[in-house]
């Protein structure tokens, strides 16, 4: 069966909702009460329920729809600028020590939005490209009435909380390595650059520091590839890449972009986000040439765009999801493992002999977590990977 066939009625109308409130445009629709239910249902588990306001605030659409949708707006505006400040507080006090922190998606990336009150995120990040920079921002944050989490999970970021509860992750590399080490190593590369490709952000009133155009859209294509070779992102992502090239790019932003892409390997996954984003969510393709490089086909895009619909917003809508191959053969299945085993013990896999013991403390955990955790089989996740990996391959990811 073809997969475009396989988007149903409501996942249709969503996208067309959608695509017109990142036109700040209202869009009418011919839903009945129930798929108005079904149509509100998946706005939530993708994280874009206020997104939607500026579609139907003017639209002749049922109250039940209405209601949660404004709701949502109003809670998702109050947090928005309750963050900004947060961000805007802890910029100030770490220029103040001579430290610039970068501020990555958050209310960098929602300034680019129509609306931008409406761009839901939760917490704030904030890179820093000096690695002496790293322990003296911490220090301030503490000072700050910050603590560390008690758990941290990944390798790219620390993550500290206030005591009124703002999550703040301090980014000392870009994203969590990949099971490629030349990429990782320009990865750090061209972290240690941003600094040189960073500009005052006053959209929201108040001096945060963003990313220039080529470099934001760069992070913005990492972010998601992070989450899908891991368990899947959502639609809220695609619609930062559709407001990111519905504006006018400088040419040199463009060049700037395309250079980091192919030195990447990450041409393929560009592709196929940007073809999935103006089939179904009116992207303008005015950069299509710039941005579709590789040989993907609507086919992929509507496979990719299946998967997005299936995960929800952090792929946490299917248990059996827990990583993505970059290839469905047994060396990339051993390569994944491995990489994962390190990414699970950063420190003890530095000495090439601890590397048994790991890859069994590796599998059991595996073992244990598939049942405990996910409630699933090691075969199903391997099922799930295997055809997750099918798309990735025509990407050629990291080639």
């Amino acid at each position: 069966m073809d997969t475009a066939n396989q988007i149903s009625a409501n996942e249709k109308r969503l996208l067309a909702l959608l695509s017109a409130a990142l036109r700040k445009e209202c869009q009418s629709t011919d839903a009945e009460e129930k798929d108005y239910r079904d149509i509100l249902a998946m706005a939530r588990v993708q994280g874009i329920t206020p997104l939607l306001f500026d579609a139907i605030a003017d639209a002749d659409v049922p109250a039940s729809f209405r209601i949660p949708i404004l709701q949502s707006a109003r809670v998702c505006a109050h947090r928005a600028y309750t963050l900004l400040y947060e961000n805007y507080r802890l910029t100030e006090a770490l220029l103040s020590r001579g430290i610039t922190p970068i501020t990555l998606k958050g209310a960098a990336t929602a300034s680019l939005y129509p609306t931008r009150e409406f761009r839901k995120y939760g917490d704030i990040d904030l890179f820093l490209a000096k690695e002496e920079d790293f322990a003296a921002a911490t220090d301030i944050l503490k000072e700050l009435s910050y603590v560390e989490e008690e758990a941290q999970p990944a390798l790219h970021h620390l993550a500290l909380r206030h005591t009124e509860g703002f999550l703040v992750e301090l980014h000392n590399l870009l994203v969590e390595p990949f099971a490629n080490e030349t990429v990782n190593q320009y990865l750090a590369e061209i972290g240690r650059t941003f600094p040189e490709h960073t500009e005052e952000n006053t959209a929201w009133g108040v001096r945060i520091y963003s990313l220039t155009d080529g470099y934001h859209a760069f992070y913005l294509m990492l972010h998601m590839l992070q989450h899908y070779m891991r368990r899947g992102f959502g639609l809220r992502n695609l619609c930062d890449w559709v407001v990111f090239w519905n504006r006018d790019i400088a040419p040199e932003e463009c060049e700037i972009f395309r250079t980091l892409v192919q030195k990447s390997g990450t041409a393929g996954f560009v592709s196929c986000i940007s073809l999935v984003c103006i089939r179904y969510l009116q992207m303008s393709d005015r950069y299509q040439d710039l941005l579709i490089t590789s040989p993907v086909t609507d086919e992929d895009a509507a496979e990719l765009l299946r998967e997005i619909l299936d995960g929800a917003e952090f792929g946490n809508e299917d248990s059996s999801r827990m990583v993505t191959l970059t290839g469905g053969h047994l060396t990339d299945y051993i390569r994944e493992f491995h990489h994962q085993t390190k990414l699970s013990y950063p420190r003890a896999s530095r000495l090439i002999l601890t590397y048994p013991v790991l890859w069994c403390l590796t599998l059991l955990r595996f073992l244990k977590n598939n049942r405990t955790v996910r409630n699933q089989s090691a075969s199903t996740f391997l099922v799930s990977a295997k055809k997750r990996s099918k798309l990735t391959e025509h990407m050629r990811l990291f080639q």
